[in-house]
């Protein structure tokens, strides 16, 4: 899942919700997402590759962690 261009936390959970294809009524702030990451269908799990981490890393850090 690459990071949009030009992020921010609005943009990131955005991010998830169209890579993951949460459903509809997905609420898009931290807590809807941590809540559809706890029940995606397949309990084998789930492995999320995030390209260009770094650069949000640099661009701001309280995001990234």
């Amino acid at each position: 899942m690459p990071l949009p261009s030009t992020f921010s936390a609005e943009t990131i959970i955005e991010s998830f919700g169209k890579a993951l294809e949460f459903p509809e009524n997905y609420g898009r702030n931290w807590n809807a997402l941590i809540d559809c990451l706890r029940y995606l269908p397949d309990s084998k799990g789930h492995v999320i590759l995030i390209e260009s981490i770094d650069s949000l890393w640099e661009k701001d850090p309280t995001l990234y962690y």
